[in-house]
């Protein structure tokens, strides 16, 4: 039996995870606040209501990744790979998207983006405009 590397109510805040492979993991509920998740994976692992709030997650691949209801306030999602990934409900107020791949995203709202940093460069699923704010020099 596989056990996650980390379990639910994890507290990880201010922790430099760089780089982790965290292929099905369970964070669920997990405490990630200013987490350094920089290129880190996260293949189909579950971040259920997970708090990511400023965050690190620049060029992460978060390829189906079930991100369901998790706080992503001001997280740092540039460049990011979040194809496939779950998003419903996923609060991400202020979240940086430039660049990031978010095509054929699960559950991806227009308000969820409209609230967001990104910018030409950054990839939405079909369904999905970019603010007018996106085309502002930053």
């Amino acid at each position: 039996m596989h056990r996650p590397l980390l379990s639910e109510g994890a507290e990880l805040e201010k922790q430099h995870l760089q780089s982790l492979d965290l292929r099905g993991a369970n964070l669920t509920d997990a405490d990630l606040t200013n987490a350094n998740l920089r290129g880190a994976i996260l293949f189909g692992g579950y971040l259920t209501g997970a708090y990511l709030t400023g965050g690190h997650l620049t060029n992460a691949y978060r390829i189906r990744a079930n991100l369901t209801r998790a706080n992503l306030t001001r997280a740092n999602l540039t460049r990011a790979n979040l194809r496939g990934a779950n998003l419903r409900g996923a609060n991400l107020i202020g979240a940086n998207l430039i660049g990031a791949n978010l095509s054929k995203v699960d559950g991806l709202t227009q308000q969820q983006v409209n609230n967001t940093l990104g910018n030409q460069a950054t990839i939405l699923p079909g369904g999905i405009t970019k603010p007018e704010s996106w085309n502002k020099p930053n």
